[in-house]
């Protein structure tokens, strides 16, 4: 285990991700979602996520299978890799207190996962065993 400034780095997403292309999107059943960095950085939850732009919510967990008065209902797993695929994580940010997870993208774009339980993990970032962090209320 790392000791001082190495062992902050290790525990710090940002540290982990930053500069990282987000390479993978996948959605296991029921509502897992997991979001692979680079070859092996894996970011996985079952929180509510949601994608930004600048000025509006684009996309959301809770948004598929939705109508929306559209023709076809939406499906987030499609719609997600349309925004973020192949994008590369510029910053990293967890919320100290609530967990919440916010990646910045390199095109602009937004992913938060917002952590609504007091109890619960909200996400978890591994790699092949090098590490893992979990983000849970007041502790990640």
């Amino acid at each position: 285990m790392p000791d001082g400034t190495a062992q902050k780095e290790f525990r710090d997403p940002a540290a982990r991700l930053e500069g990282l292309t987000l390479s993978k999107i996948e959605r296991l059943p029921p509502d897992y979602w997991v979001f692979q960095f680079g070859s092996g950085v894996v970011l996985s939850t079952q929180s509510y996520w949601r994608v930004l732009s600048h000025d509006s919510i684009l996309l959301t967990s809770e948004d598929d299978g939705q109508k929306y008065g559209l023709p076809t209902p939406v499906d987030a797993e499609a719609s997600i890799r349309e925004l973020l695929d192949n994008r590369i994580a510029a910053r990293v940010d967890v919320d100290q207190a609530t967990a919440d997870f916010t990646i910045r993208f390199d095109n602009g774009m937004i992913l938060q996962i917002v952590n609504l339980s007091s109890g619960f993990e909200a996400w978890t970032l591994d790699s092949e065993g090098d590490f893992l962090i979990v983000g849970r209320n007041g502790c990640s």
